[in-house]
């Protein structure tokens, strides 16, 4: 095994390694004081603990000004704890002992202390002696961890159960369980519920809350006129069957998704997938198992889910894979639990009970994983005739890119079989093959030299060294060293020419030895290289001459073709491979090409749709700890596993493949104590305006702790209980008292509770970018209500207008977010968002006064018909209030406007859809209602 101490900078390094690696070892441990074992801890006590408080002390206590290696050596506990690295003493096994070879300077590389400074001979003694003893220390009482012992008792690790609702006074005022939960806070507190919001307000904040627009005046109008007790259910249940509620809370989840429609042609299948999984009321649970290993379901003749898994190939693009795989980790542990599991990469999670050992776990089910050479077909027909204008068009373009491929390949391959003699020298030397220069500009051929020998040295090893009847011979020469060669060479190659091997060799074989003996092991090697060019020319010939021919006549001359040209022969480059061993100039040709398919599958619309999917590797392994994060520097293996703090003692590793579905199970469990806490919690922060957790994209040690803990319990067991639907669990709010309060401020509550967490009002809430946009086109009826589809650029107006879809079928650049997203505080694409900022900025106010966009708005307010079949003024200014407020104005709110419309003169253009000339006095005036706070917030 590789020696874990031999990169490090330099001697004094690894000196205080070495005695960090010493306390490190598992065989360390506090020992009984009885017979032997006491004396041993004497001698620890007398000569091991001062001899390393003389060495080590000064980077390795908690006097250091930074420790290192993550050890403690001044503390029992930080003894027996350990640091980064493995082993370095076996208990009783001297010669096993890296420390005791250490100190006796048996290794040139490791000769410790550094420096010619040799410990003496007793102090050497002493640590033989010790070792040998078993490296006893002193008993103490170990301290449990504090992590450890505060994630035993953390209310979000508990198990979730159903608490029974609390007695409260005023009974009347509890519509749902969830009013009793509530109720009971606000009583404790001396305070009391607001009184219901009027109808126009409720119906305002239930529309918006649910499909993320405002209500029609004829909806408001016919809520209002509904004296029915079951009125504002048959609203709830109208807007949930509504195609723009999976619109609206699609959008919630793609936040958390870190949805970008740049990071692939098809990025929008995984949004459209999110829209249906809302609109249809898939069970959460089954929603987060298709996101995860839906290439592992049982999906029968829909193949619609896969593009769900999009939830992870979403994302950055790292050149590193280690950062790609912690994005990963990070979106499924933080986005589903609420667990910052990533924290644990390079250490032990600082605050939660999350070992670098669990990040590991999970870093080999995604190391485990990867994108199929060709994406899936989601099954869902294009246009006819669309598609029958795209497919010459790729087929013209497959063509074209297959046959620059082959071309390129071809060079690749032929330049790997040129260098077989190398590749044959190298496999002798594995340490010079990973010294070649790799990855670097310039250097193909050093990259298809790394490659071919790696290759050659594997296939070597497969291989009987004595029979096999190409490569005994070489075996035979390459066991000779230096010395020998010269005096066994002349010998060894008659009796290869004369067939007088042990085992039958390949007459081809013998001819190449036949003549003069081999000066050299390479000489050896290039006999072999001339030998596999011949067989090369020969199959090549043949080919041109007979093109189907896939053999050759002679059995002996097949046999050598097939080092070079069968499936798994080291002659033989795999296609995967083929890419990173092109020639710079080659690679510059290939992306405009790969550029031309991307840009026609992207915006054509008879491109058929594919889901950006994830399978499982051949063969998925383990990954090790990277100490301190750096994978060169490898602990031990990490199992394929749960986190521990979630399974308890039942804990197994995952034997399925790369082990996601296993990890998506475990993770959507009813028995998982967070995933449901989490999921509810979210939809109650986007309903009330604030999570029971303010913190809800964590859930660990140092989160906030949930307002109502038995209510946040209630809602988790319900939403299992009620088979995961979100619809249900939006009606159980929505139905509530607590939902339907008034926003109303009051003074003397403000003062118990300034943040309104015992929910004595409703919230006042802003709306979000996506609300904000998609109302000033709805209240101008410019909006297109059409669902799905590629996404279109929200910020360039073509034929003289912006498009006009809902914001979430927007582009999202992930390299280049508009400045207007930023603005208006949408969710950061580099990162799951449970929780969006809000900000009041100066740039908000000016893209309302100046933008083109709110101009164009406010003209098609003026040309809709309802408001050009008016004469009076009056008249048109109650429409106007009807269509953005959907409510009459007030007689003071007439006459101001009145005044305002007499006062001010503008000329009118003919009327451009994107308008230069000055607005008119109408225009102006709609302009100022479209950025008021009454359009802007919802009660």
């Amino acid at each position: 095994m590789r020696n874990p101490v031999r990169n490090l900078c330099n001697k004094r390094e690894l000196w205080l390694a070495l005695c960090f690696m010493a306390c490190a070892s598992p065989m360390l441990r506090a020992a009984p004081l009885a017979g032997s074992e006491a004396k041993g801890v004497e001698l620890f006590e007398s000569q091991i603990r001062p001899l390393l408080a003389d060495k080590c002390y000064q980077c390795h206590s908690r006097q250091s000004k930074k420790v290192k290696g993550g050890l403690l050596l001044d503390s029992q506990e930080g003894l027996l704890k350990g640091g980064d690295s493995g082993p370095l003493v076996v208990t009783g096994d001297l010669a096993n002992s890296l420390l005791i070879k250490a100190v006796r300077y048996q290794d040139e590389d490791l000769r410790m202390p550094p420096d010619g400074k040799r410990l003496t001979e007793a102090q050497v003694a002493d640590l033989e002696t010790w070792v040998k003893m078993g490296a006893p220390l002193p008993q103490v009482e170990v301290k449990e961890d504090k992590i450890k012992a505060a994630a035993r008792t953390h209310w979000a690790f508990q198990p979730v159960k159903r608490p029974a609702a609390p007695v409260v006074k005023n009974q009347a005022w509890v519509q749902s369980p969830v009013d009793s939960f509530i109720l009971a806070k606000l009583e404790a507190a001396g305070m009391e519920p607001s009184p219901p919001a009027d109808k126009r307000t409720l119906i305002r904040r239930a529309t918006y809350d649910l499909i993320g627009l405002p209500p029609t005046p004829e909806e408001v109008a016919a809520f209002v006129a509904d004296k029915s007790p079951d009125a504002f259910a048959t609203v709830v249940d109208r807007l949930l069957a509504s195609p723009h509620y999976g619109e609206r809370w699609g959008r919630h989840w793609l936040d958390v998704a870190r949805y970008a429609s740049s990071d692939s042609p098809f990025a929008f299948t995984y949004r459209d997938y999110v829209i249906r999984a809302f609109n249809d009321d898939l069970p959460y649970d089954k929603f987060l198992l298709q996101q995860l290993a839906a290439d592992q379901l049982d999906l029968g003749e829909d193949r619609r889910a896969l593009a769900g898994l999009g939830f992870l190939t979403l994302g950055r693009k790292f050149d590193n894979m280690h950062d790609t795989i912690d994005d990963r980790i990070d979106v499924v542990t933080r986005g589903t639990m609420a667990l910052s599991v990533s924290c644990a990469r390079c250490h032990d999670h600082k605050y939660d009970p999350i070992p670098t050992r669990d990040y590991y776990g999970l870093h080999g089910v995604f190391a485990s994983s990867m994108t199929p050479s060709e994406l899936p077909l989601l099954g869902i027909a294009p246009d006819p005739a669309a598609y029958a204008e795209y497919a010459p068009k790729r087929a013209a373009l497959q063509a074209k890119l297959d046959d620059f491929v082959h071309k390129q390949e071809a060079e690749v391959l032929k330049q790997h079989r040129a260098q077989t003699a190398q590749c044959l020298l190298l496999s002798r030397e594995p340490k010079k093959i990973a010294e070649l220069i790799d990855g670097e500009f310039g250097l193909s051929d050093r990259k298809i030299l790394q490659v071919g020998a790696t290759r050659w040295q594997q296939w070597l090893e497969t291989l009987d060294k004595e029979s096999d009847p190409i490569f005994a011979p070489w075996f035979a020469f390459a066991a000779l060293s230096d010395l020998e060669f010269a005096d066994h060479a002349e010998a060894l190659s008659a009796k290869i020419a004369a067939n007088a091997l042990t085992h039958p060799v390949n007459p081809l074989v013998t001819q190449a030895f036949a003549g003069a003996a081999p000066a050299s092991l390479k000489d050896v090697a290039e006999r072999y290289g001339r030998l596999f060019e011949r067989a090369d020319q020969r199959w090549q010939a043949g080919l041109r001459n007979i093109a189907e021919a896939l053999t050759l006549a002679d059995a002996d001359q097949e046999a050598l073709c097939q080092v070079l040209f069968g499936k798994e022969s080291p002659g033989n480059l795999p296609a995967e491979l083929m890419p990173q061993l092109f020639k710079p100039s080659a690679l510059m040709q290939l992306g405009p090409l790969q550029a031309e398919f991307s840009r026609l599958d992207a915006t054509h619309p008879g491109a058929p749709q594919r889901a950006m999917a994830l399978v499982d590797s051949p063969q998925p392994k383990n990954s090790h700890i990277f100490i301190r994060g750096n994978p060169n520097r490898l602990g031990d293996e990490a199992p394929r596993q749960f986190l521990a703090i979630l399974s308890g003692d039942k804990r197994e590793p995952f034997t399925r493949g790369s082990g996601r579905l296993e990890l998506a199970r475990a993770i959507a469990a009813r028995d998982n104590p967070l995933t449901a806490r989490v999921m509810v919690n979210r939809v109650w922060l986007h309903h009330f305006g604030a999570g029971l957790v303010t913190t809800p994209d964590d859930f660990g040690l140092r989160s906030d702790p949930p307002s109502h803990p038995e209510l946040l319990d209630y809602l988790a067991w319900r939403f299992a209980e009620d088979g995961w639907s979100l619809k249900k669990l939006h009606r159980l709010l929505m139905l509530s008292s607590a939902y339907q309060q008034r926003s109303d401020d009051n003074l003397r509550y403000e003062a118990i509770d300034p943040e309104n967490r015992l929910l004595s009002k409703a919230n006042r809430q802003r709306l979000d970018f996506e609300s904000m946009r998609d109302t000033l086109l709805f209240v101008a009826g410019n909006l297109d209500p059409a669902c799905g589809g590629r996404p279109v650029d929200l910020l360039k107006p073509r034929e003289g207008s912006y498009a006009n879809r809902r914001t979430v079928y927007g582009s999202v650049d992930r390299n280049d977010l508009p400045a207007l997203f930023r603005t208006f505080d949408f969710a950061n694409p580099d990162s799951s968002t449970a929780q969006r900022d809000a900000t009041a900025v100066p740039q908000q106010a000016l893209f309302f006064l100046n933008s083109p966009f709110m101009m164009e708005q406010a003209c098609k307010i003026v040309n809709r018909p309802s408001f050009q079949r008016l004469d009076d003024a009056t008249g048109q200014l109650r429409d106007l209030y009807g269509c953005v407020y959907q409510r009459e104005p007030t007689a003071e709110e007439i006459q101001r406007a009145l005044r305002f419309l007499r006062s001010t003169s503008a000329s009118t253009g003919a009327g451009e859809p994107i308008r230069k000339q000055p607005l008119t006095p109408q225009e102006r005036y709609i302009q100022v209602l479209l950025m008021s706070n009454e359009l802007m917030f919802v009660d």
